[in-house]
């Protein structure tokens, strides 16, 4: 989904190891952090993103496919 991408962007960009906050994510994305966390999930489901207690992190796959939606747009 797009908003899928934009979250893996978002977190590409902070620096592809890097662990991200739900409400530093919430601060990119227009939508209600319920659908984030609901978005989140999916991702985590994909294996593209893992979740810790500090926050979310990309995996690799989620790193591999987060350079390439930057890359490509």
């Amino acid at each position: 989904t797009c908003i899928g991408e934009n979250v893996l962007k978002a977190i590409w960009r902070k620096g592809p190891n890097s662990i991200v906050s739900l409400q530093q994510l919430a601060n990119y994305q227009a939508c209600s952090t319920y659908y984030l966390k609901f978005i989140l999930g999916r991702l985590r489901q994909g294996g593209w993103v893992s979740k810790s207690k500090q926050g979310y992190q990309l995996t690799q796959d989620g790193q591999y496919r987060a350079a390439k939606i930057v890359r490509l747009h």
